[in-house]
């Protein structure tokens, strides 16, 4: 499948102060709804990981286990992905 755009959103915690990702993504798939939307968390518990909105998610290290260089390789991975 050929996606108009490609969109990586993060901020997807859905707790006591949600963040504001899953709007955004349920936002840019009206705005884009041919769009490639890939959802960014550090937990698997983040709820709004499991919305139908996202046609994939990417699942980092916790906090406390963040490597940067790790992230920054992954995320190059998407946009090398999206630009084909």
């Amino acid at each position: 499948m050929t996606f108009a755009s490609y969109f990586l959103v993060s901020g997807l915690a859905q707790g006591d102060d949600p963040a504001g990702g899953l709007g955004v993504a349920r936002c840019l798939r009206t705005a884009f709804p041919r769009a490639r939307i890939v959802g960014i968390d550090y937990s698997v518990r983040a709820a709004a990981l499991h919305d139908p909105v996202f046609d994939d998610v990417l699942i980092k290290r916790p906090w406390g286990e963040f490597d940067s260089e790790d992230l920054i390789a992954d995320v190059r991975a998407v946009v090398d992905e999206a630009q084909g």
